[in-house]
């Protein structure tokens, strides 16, 4: 197995991060207004952004270390955000690439899917976008859609709500 290391940039040291540059194992940060920041992590690139997990965390400051970062379980994902509109034009919400862990390899999301289409004839694709034949009910996967800022926050707040964390501490 390889050695991962996490090379840590820091908030201030990428403002934008273009499309094209954003690779799986990144790691990110994102505003949550008063509250602080929310962390995850890049595990893939589909068609209409990246796949993205997203970290049961909020920090008063966008800092995360490499041992709290493998200890931290994941609250949302994985689900597909709006890269373009995040990270690259900027055009809602601060969101930061703020390292990277060389060495990443996306584990246990073999059985992760999308779906995509009309009613009954969905089509399905996995996390790198390769179409999938589904022998499943297609109608119970999660919808292959972006997520902009006010939707991600949304979600990450109702989640926390509903497992009994407020916005703000750990």
């Amino acid at each position: 197995m390889a050695e991962m290391t996490l090379k840590l940039y820091g908030w201030e040291a990428r403002e934008r991060t273009m499309l094209r540059r954003i690779i799986p194992g990144m790691i990110f940060a994102f505003a949550i207004g008063d509250a602080g920041y929310g962390f995850g992590r890049v595990l893939s690139r589909v068609n209409m952004g990246h796949v993205v997990k997203i970290f049961d965390v909020v920090k008063s400051e966008p800092l995360i270390d490499f041992d709290e970062l493998v200890s931290l379980r994941s609250l949302l994902g994985p689900v597909v955000i709006d890269s373009y509109g995040l990270f690259d034009r900027k055009n809602e919400g601060d969101w930061r690439i703020i390292g990277h862990e060389d060495g990443f390899v996306p584990s246990d999301l073999d059985r992760v899917f999308f779906k995509y289409g009309v009613p009954p004839r969905y089509k399905v694709v996995d996390i790198n976008d390769v179409p999938i034949d589904y022998d499943g009910d297609a109608s119970a996967l999660p919808d292959l859609m972006t997520y902009r800022n006010a939707h991600v926050l949304k979600m990450f707040s109702d989640k926390r709500i509903d497992e009994g964390r407020a916005s703000g501490g750990r």
